[in-house]
């Protein structure tokens, strides 16, 4: 049985590239960016993002910079939310990356270390609820992070949250 042929940039360069399976990721960016009708434009377009120059005019310089998806569970993903789809500022992403990466996830910083709040709570072992309801009562992030009530007694006092001595 013959080998495959192994499909060089210039052959793929000459099937259609409406074909390539990365068209769509290519034209959803720019439907985000400069459509008003997309549902979601103000988050992209609305906000001053746009798409690099080079990558409108040529599908294929943004073929060769983004590289194939390495999963389906992948998408593209700015690493500055507020910068534009541009070499540099591009890459694959998985949903939880991109979930991180996003301007509405909460970061806390405690002793040294930075991660969202459901991170915290499954390290301590804790409500998610029990971390963002003492955020709302204005507890600072030490205190939300360290100290819990007692199971025993509401009189009894605090003690330090299980997973903090190792902070």
């Amino acid at each position: 049985m013959p080998d495959m042929p192994d499909l060089s940039d210039r052959d793929q360069k000459l099937k259609p590239k409406f074909k390539h399976p990365l068209y769509p990721v290519w034209k959803r960016i720019q439907y985000r960016c400069y459509a008003k009708s997309c549902p979601r434009y103000a988050e992209w377009g609305g906000r001053g993002i746009r798409v690099a120059q080079e990558w409108l005019d040529d599908f294929w310089a943004f073929v060769e910079h983004i590289g194939p998806r390495p999963s389906i569970k992948h998408s593209i993903d700015r690493i500055d939310n507020d910068g534009h789809y541009e070499p540099g500022n591009v890459r694959w992403a998985t949903p939880r990356e991109q979930t991180l990466n996003s301007s509405q996830v909460v970061m806390w910083t405690f002793d040294g270390k930075t991660q969202c709040i459901k991170d915290w709570a499954r390290e301590l072992e804790v409500p998610y609820k029990l971390l963002t309801k003492r955020k709302k009562l204005g507890w600072a992030i030490k205190d939300i992070l360290t100290i819990v009530s007692s199971p025993y007694s509401r009189k009894s006092g605090l003690k330090v949250l299980k997973g903090c001595s190792k902070l």
